[in-house]
């Protein structure tokens, strides 16, 4: 929603208002405009990549969207959240499309690259009636063992996920246990090389999540 300036009459507001298209005038509002479609002025996409949904698996297993595309953001991460305009730790894991400094990854000279086959949140915003995109919050989000179907790689990703828990971090930076937490951050850092190494795995903001050494930084602040 957008009001025009306010120094404007209502008759040169409609008028202005009724020369663009896709612009609904309401009665007794003569300074709103709303749009009825999306333009593609790729606004959301400089905002927020979206997160994946069980009904985008199938962009990730037929490889539409890659897996160095994506990054796992892990329970207990700290993340802002656009709708309640606040941060808040993460309650479950998302996954989400990576982004630039200039805003998604797939956007490229303000069109989006894969619009076509377009995860289900790019497919249910719109910015003047976000009331689909809320309606699908959170539901059915996407996990990394919803897409690893290698059972010992998955066994990894879940023993990391234990020992390496943010919910530990969380009670050792609290209790200020230094010694314990670099010991922490090494054994990340050991996962890390070993699906390099030993797996040939460099996927690891997908399947690990970013480093704990990176996390931490984000996380003290909002420590109580």
């Amino acid at each position: 929603m957008f009001v025009l300036g306010a120094r404007s009459s209502a008759g040169q507001s409609r008028s202005l208002l009724s020369s663009w298209s896709g612009v609904r005038i309401l009665p007794g509002a003569p300074f709103l405009k709303i749009m009825e479609q999306c333009k593609r002025c790729a606004r959301c996409c400089l905002t927020s990549p979206p997160s994946l949904h069980l009904e985008d698996k199938s962009l990730i297993t037929s490889q539409k969207i890659f897996l160095e595309s994506v990054l796992t953001y892990r329970r207990g991460e700290i993340v802002f959240d656009h709708s309640l305009h606040h941060y808040v730790s993460l309650e479950r894991e998302l996954i989400k499309v990576r982004q630039s400094q200039t805003g998604c990854i797939y956007l490229q000279e303000n069109k989006c690259r894969i619009y076509a086959f377009r995860p289900l949140e790019c497919k249910s915003f719109f910015c003047a009636s976000p009331d689909n995109l809320l309606a699908i919050k959170g539901c059915n989000l996407l996990s990394r063992v919803d897409i690893i179907e290698d059972e010992e790689l998955k066994e990894i990703v879940l023993a990391h996920e234990k020992l390496c828990s943010l919910d530990r971090v969380k009670k050792l930076l609290q209790a200020k246990s230094k010694d314990e937490l670099f010991k922490l951050i090494g054994l990340d850092e050991e996962f890390r090389l070993y699906l390099q190494e030993k797996r040939g795995i460099y996927e690891l903001n997908f399947y690990l999540g970013r480093p704990l050494k990176e996390i931490i930084g984000e996380i003290k602040p909002f420590l109580t």
